[in-house]
């Protein structure tokens, strides 16, 4: 179905952007104790929290994304033990 195929690609590309931001912030973590003056520190905790932000404003999109995948819903082989892309998963592996 293309609903499934427009998610994944959704999904894909957000979470990509997570990976990103939290190989940014893991940078801006580590030079945290290069020290520096108080005006480095205070741009790098910036650049941190700003990266929070990114992160917590993506995931936001990933689960508002699978909430309307899952009302638009019940999709084929979809049941209470299985999720709608696992279906697919093994629809497409058939």
């Amino acid at each position: 179905m293309e609903e499934q195929k427009i998610l994944f690609a959704d999904l894909f590309r957000l979470l990509g952007g997570i990976k990103d931001e939290l190989k940014t912030a893991q940078k801006d973590i580590g030079t945290l104790l290069d020290g520096g003056d108080w005006e480095s520190i205070t741009m790098r905790v910036n650049s941190i929290a700003s990266e929070a932000q990114l992160i917590q404003s993506m995931a936001k999109c990933m689960t508002e994304n699978i909430s309307l995948f899952l009302e638009n819903g019940p999709y084929p082989g979809q049941s209470a033990g299985i999720l709608p892309l696992e279906s697919l998963t093994a629809e497409a592996r058939r």
